[in-house]
């Protein structure tokens, strides 16, 4: 693949995961049972462990952790929600945000995922239930997401390729350069709105040989952190207990990123070594460890993670 080559499938890629976005989150919208949702959060402070559950499936079934939380600043601002339990359902979404990761690193040629976009958007023309709308819309991201990928991993191996190999990637965010690894992921992510195209471009990377595990860690760190952004702006507009969600939802990723970062980085590089084989496989199962051992321990606390949380949002109306 020559230079052309590879960036009309750089573009053709970004497009492609741009479009995987919008169409997961119109699926996760057409679902909208949202009051039976709301009668279903009342109370949630009292049953974390169900919360927790209720927030990683309701980010699978959107398909966005992001999108997930800012339906919790909204119900949180309507009294839909206490906010304890919304603090149990914003630990699950970052554990169910992972489940894309693990997906993403499975390859599969694009014109094979393209055809899984159209049969799901044929599928979700058809549907009558939005149950089964929403199923198929998300079938059809799936598809768009993979492609997409697909298409920006051949892009990169030919980039790479055409510079002369990735010694100059590694010795980027290698070593003791982490900390700046971490901000490229927390840019990368804030900017783009997206950790799902981040991560996904870091599988791709370690695919084609440009990243080792250990120098991918930081960035997926980082990444993590920078998920918060559009969330942050979600809740600005909204009261005092929807920005409350919002804070606690930064102070988690905050406190569990820079943990991650400045003490465990390379025991999480071990253990998903030794829990995956495949190189994207194990950035995935890095991702799915960082957020699951960081938010089941937080559970019990998650009334004090909520004062916290609602101390820094500051005054306003609830």
């Amino acid at each position: 693949m020559g230079p052309a080559g590879a960036l009309l499938g750089l573009a053709a890629g970004l497009a492609l995961v741009l479009l995987a976005l919008r169409e997961a989150t119109e699926a996760g919208r057409s679902a909208a049972a949202w009051p039976r949702l709301a009668a279903a959060t009342r109370g949630a402070g009292e049953r974390p462990l169900l919360a927790f559950l209720a927030g990683a499936g309701g980010t699978v079934l959107l398909g966005s952790s992001s999108a997930w939380v800012i339906l919790l600043e909204a119900l949180a601002d309507a009294g839909a929600v206490d906010l304890a339990g919304a603090v149990a359902m914003v630990l699950g979404a970052n554990v169910g945000t992972t489940l894309t990761s693990h997906v993403a690193a499975a390859p599969l040629p694009w014109p094979w995922a393209l055809a899984l976009w159209a049969a799901g958007r044929a599928s979700a023309g058809r549907a009558r239930r939005p149950a089964w709308r929403t199923v198929a819309g998300t079938a059809g991201a799936l598809g768009a997401l993979l492609a997409g990928l697909d298409l920006l991993g051949g892009a990169a191996r030919a980039a790479l390729a055409g510079a002369g190999g990735a010694g100059w990637l590694e010795s980027a965010l290698g070593g003791a350069g982490a900390g700046w690894g971490f901000l490229v992921g927390t840019a990368a992510t804030a900017l783009a709105f997206s950790s799902a195209l981040v991560v996904g471009l870091l599988e791709r990377l370690l695919q084609a040989g440009a990243l080792g595990l250990g120098q991918a860690i930081p960035v997926l760190l980082g990444s993590d952190l920078g998920t918060v952004a559009d969330t942050l702006l979600a809740a600005a507009a909204l009261g005092r207990r929807a920005r409350a969600v919002a804070a606690a939802h930064l102070l988690f990723n905050l406190a569990a990123d820079l943990a991650w970062l400045l003490l465990g980085r390379e025991a999480l590089a071990r253990a998903a070594g030794a829990l995956a084989a495949a190189p994207a496989a194990r950035l995935a199962m890095a991702h799915s460890l960082l957020n699951l051992l960081a938010a089941l321990p937080l559970l019990p606390a998650r009334r004090a993670l909520a004062r916290a949380a609602l101390a820094l949002a500051g005054a306003g109306a609830d």
